[in-house]
């Protein structure tokens, strides 16, 4: 596009947008669909064919005009915000922020310079153990091939791998309990868009990771934040149940394990106690352990949230893109 109307900067119409999505090339992403969207949004707003302050569409109306769901649009946008490419205001809108000479964001998803620590994504270089492992995966094509390879749920030795690795740390669980996504980002997706509804309630830690408040928001949902104090947990806990009784929410979204980005970790004792606190409020709790294998040297083994019990209402969210490689998506 040569140059952009005038009126772009004062809102864009679903429309028009869609049909300048390639949204052959969003589903050509193999690490998720509303990454790939944000990647094609991006490249719109670097082509000029998006104006620098026009308004995107209401994510609602983009996601019905796209035929995909409005978390996909709701995703797609944080990923924009998150990069500096949008910023939303209260009321107003999402808009499209002025580039100046900072890195282009595909620069960033790519990675940075060898020797740059990179703080956006929480991405560290892949593990030395991922070469072996797709080694050993080729060599077991011969016979993995003669699968038709569509599995829903995971193939079945991963969730059996899945599932020995929780109950070696203490919480017993069967290959039937584990099911594969392509990232914490997208089982995250899936729970929230299950069980919340217009207006349910979410118990949430405050300060908590962004991510999960958006997608909670994105299904018509409110976050309740209850302020973490890594000095006192037991304050926490008893500030969880108080929450619970006024609030009546669906769901709690916890990270016990090094919390983002507070990086607090629950003790056993408190988690046994807020485990069954929530269970006794009927609350299903969301345990995202994306980071909980970041542990330093010297740093005790704390058992997974839930433990010993493992028939409380609790669903965790386990990732091996900070402990192996965001790659794998």
């Amino acid at each position: 596009m040569a140059s952009t109307p005038a009126r772009l900067r004062d809102g864009l119409s679903a429309r028009a947008l869609a049909a300048a999505i390639d949204m052959t090339a969003v589903a050509r992403d193999s690490r998720s669909l509303y990454l790939g969207l944000a990647q094609e949004l991006h490249r719109l707003v670097e082509e000029g064919a998006v104006a620098a302050d026009a308004r995107l569409p209401a994510e609602r109306v983009l996601a019905s005009v796209l035929g995909v769901s409005r978390v996909t649009v709701a995703s797609a946008y944080r990923e924009l915000r998150e990069h500096g490419i949008a910023v939303s205001v209260h009321g107003a809108g999402t808009f499209v922020v002025p580039r100046g000479d900072s890195q282009p964001w595909g620069g960033i998803l790519r990675g940075t310079q060898p020797g740059v620590l990179e703080f956006v994504n929480a991405a560290p270089p892949a593990s030395a153990l991922l070469g072996p492992a797709y080694d050993a995966a080729a060599r077991a094509l011969s016979t993995t091939g003669l699968h038709v390879g569509y599995v829903p749920t995971g193939v079945g030795r991963l969730r059996e791998a899945i599932a020995r690795y929780y109950s070696a740390r203490g919480l017993p669980t069967s290959a039937d309990q584990i099911l594969v996504t392509a990232g914490a980002s997208d089982a995250l997706h899936a729970v929230i868009d299950t069980f919340v509804e217009q207006g349910n309630r979410v118990l949430t830690e405050h300060p908590t990771y962004p991510g999960a408040i958006d997608m909670v928001r994105a299904v018509g949902g409110k976050c309740v934040p209850v302020a973490i104090d890594p000095d006192d947990p037991d304050t926490f806990v008893e500030n969880m149940d108080r929450a619970a009784r006024q609030h009546d929410p669906v769901l709690a979204y916890l990270m016990p394990d090094h919390s983002n980005p507070s990086g607090a970790v629950l003790p056993e004792t408190s988690r046994r106690r807020l485990a069954a606190t929530l269970h006794r409020h009927a609350v299903v709790t969301v345990v995202d352990e994306a980071s909980a294998d970041l542990r330093l040297d010297g740093d005790a083994d704390v058992e997974p949230f839930g433990a010993p019990v493992p028939d409380r209402a609790c669903i965790t969210v386990g990732s091996l893109s900070k402990t192996v490689w965001g790659g794998l998506r």
